[in-house]
């Protein structure tokens, strides 16, 4: 039975989510998925290639950076390897709100993006775009991140964590979207008392995941009430995300969820930019 839910999923479930973002994340997936064993040489010549075709639109279509660029006497090709880039500015939050105009690419509506606004956890909110393809492969790279843990498309996770993960007002398309198309448990980490504690044990035994995301402090503190209550919840893995793990919390949700964690990190308006793999190193 859980063969042929995983194939609905993987075949059924998983391009009808990508239709209705309008994105083609599983082909993106195939091609990370082969990328990723290539030797670093050959690594590095792709992201040389993909950052020379980066700084030639930047340069050619982007005022902040043309002008950047002028200023600094550069031009695209002076870019010849990774390190190189120390040559440009550091683009900070500030940078993007006095140069919001200026950072968009003359032919930017063509890309058809979204306007999207970050959580303001570390300050004010920003406003930023994404297109189909920046989408695309932040959902691509976050589906393999946790394919590293050993999720497979079509198994259960619950999510632990605070607005970014788990909206506060969730509607009913948003949970049949959360429940049956994700098949995830959206547990709020806002108010982690004893009483919401003990309701996301009975949820958690009901709903079955194999594995849970959220973020550390949130699991950790989760962990050490299950661990006052002598309870025990098991899953396949941990995924944490969203801030820095420490040893002590690791230790300790290891113990109580007798699994491996997955520290990862990430950010919508980026990408998956880095995750732990089976090595743990």
């Amino acid at each position: 039975m859980m063969d042929l839910v995983k194939f609905t999923y993987k075949h059924v479930t998983f391009p009808l989510l990508d239709k209705i973002r309008r994105i083609n994340s599983l082909e993106y997936l195939r091609s990370l998925e082969r990328s990723q064993w290539f030797p670093p040489s050959q690594i590095e010549e792709m992201q040389m290639r993909k950052l020379s075709a980066l700084l030639n639109h930047a340069y050619n279509n982007v005022p902040y950076y043309h002008r950047t660029f002028k200023e600094r006497g550069l031009r695209p090709e002076d870019i010849k390897k990774i390190s190189d880039i120390t040559k440009l500015p550091i683009l900070t939050k500030e940078s993007i709100r006095k140069n919001a105009t200026d950072l968009l690419a003359v032919d930017f509506k063509r890309y058809k993006p979204k306007v999207f606004v970050s959580s303001g956890s570390t300050g004010k909110p920003l406003k930023y775009y994404i297109d189909a393809s920046s989408h695309t492969a932040f959902v691509a790279s976050r589906w393999r991140s946790w394919k590293w843990a050993g999720y497979e498309f079509g198994d259960k996770y619950a999510s632990l964590a605070g607005l970014a993960l788990v909206p506060a007002q969730i509607t009913l398309s948003k949970r049949i979207y959360e429940h049956f198309l994700l098949r995830n448990l959206p547990l709020s980490g806002m108010n982690m008392n004893e009483q919401n504690m003990a309701k996301y044990v009975e949820k958690l035994k009901h709903f079955k995941p194999q594995f849970i995301l959220g973020y550390p402090s949130t699991l950790y503190i989760f962990a050490k009430y299950l661990k006052n209550n002598g309870v025990y919840i098991k899953f396949n893995a941990v995924m944490t995300t969203g801030e820095t793990l420490f040893k002590h919390q690791r230790e300790l949700i290891e113990e109580q969820f007798n699994c491996k964690v997955f520290d990862m990190y990430g950010c919508h308006d980026g990408n998956q930019y880095a995750a732990e793999c089976s090595e743990h190193s």
